[in-house]
């Protein structure tokens, strides 16, 4: 019988000068859904009174101490989830491919993650597509949105270049 009804659902229900569009018909804050448990909860390590490291030659190292707290702060939720069959994924943004390539090799060193456990999603750092996923990883990219939370998916870390500031919860 024809189109009765058009549906959009944005995390960012805004134009530009950060006004609510006008035909909002509901606001579900992400907080609120944090909560309810609809969508993961993100984690922002702050455990450490170490100040970041203005210059540094490997990310690895300059973040050392915040890479181990993530890391074990993981390790707690994959011990606690494991109960009831939920693998929780640990996220890591790094500046850039360097740092991310970097910090991806220092995780694969851990006891309890072997090398194909650890996805490195490289972004292009320059001109028109900066921002964009380079083509090579797209399709690792698209095939671990679709599967990473499968218990039969053995990627345990997903590290990134700032490509996962919003649509973390996909």
């Amino acid at each position: 019988h024809g189109l009765i009804a058009q549906l959009d659902f944005s995390a960012t229900p805004k134009d530009q000068n950060g006004t609510f569009f006008p035909w909002i018909v509901s606001d579900y804050p992400l907080a609120q859904a944090v909560e309810d448990k609809i969508v993961k909860a993100p984690l922002v390590v702050h455990q450490t009174d170490r100040k970041n490291p203005d210059k540094y030659n490997n990310a690895a190292i300059a973040y050392q101490e915040w890479i181990q707290i993530a890391l074990n702060r993981w390790r707690e939720h994959r011990n606690a989830f494991k109960k009831v069959g939920v693998k929780p994924v640990l996220f890591v943004m790094a500046q850039n491919t360097k740092d991310a390539d970097a910090i991806a090799e220092s995780i694969r060193r851990e006891a309890d993650i072997k090398e194909n456990e650890v996805l490195v999603i490289h972004v292009s750092e320059r001109g028109a597509a900066k921002g964009e996923i380079k083509g090579d990883d797209l399709d690792k990219a698209r095939e671990a949105v679709r599967t990473i939370d499968n218990s039969k998916n053995k990627i345990k870390v997903v590290v990134s270049v700032l490509m996962l500031r919003e649509g973390w919860d996909v």
